[in-house]
């Protein structure tokens, strides 16, 4: 979870639109945070929204995926063990 907010910014990247037009309109970003939220700032909010939702708690991290079918067809996603 994270994505390029983890692995793909230099120390001091921030984001270039207002948070209020990036955040999730169901979980604003903390009041604290800048107009402009650093990269780490960003990782942090999307960590916690994650978190919030508990979609942490269906993402397995460190796999390939192999296959994706729609729900209708296969409720899962099949990595390389099957």
């Amino acid at each position: 979870v994270g994505g390029n907010w983890r692995h793909g910014t230099y120390p001091t990247a921030h984001i270039i639109s207002s948070k209020l037009t990036t955040e999730f309109k169901d979980f604003p970003m903390p009041k604290d945070y800048p107009d402009f939220p650093s990269a780490a700032q960003m990782l942090a909010y999307l960590e916690s929204y994650a978190a919030h939702w508990g979609i942490t708690d269906h993402v397995t991290l460190g796999v390939t995926v192999t296959s994706v079918l729609p729900a209708a067809r296969a409720p899962d996603a099949d990595d390389e063990d099957g």
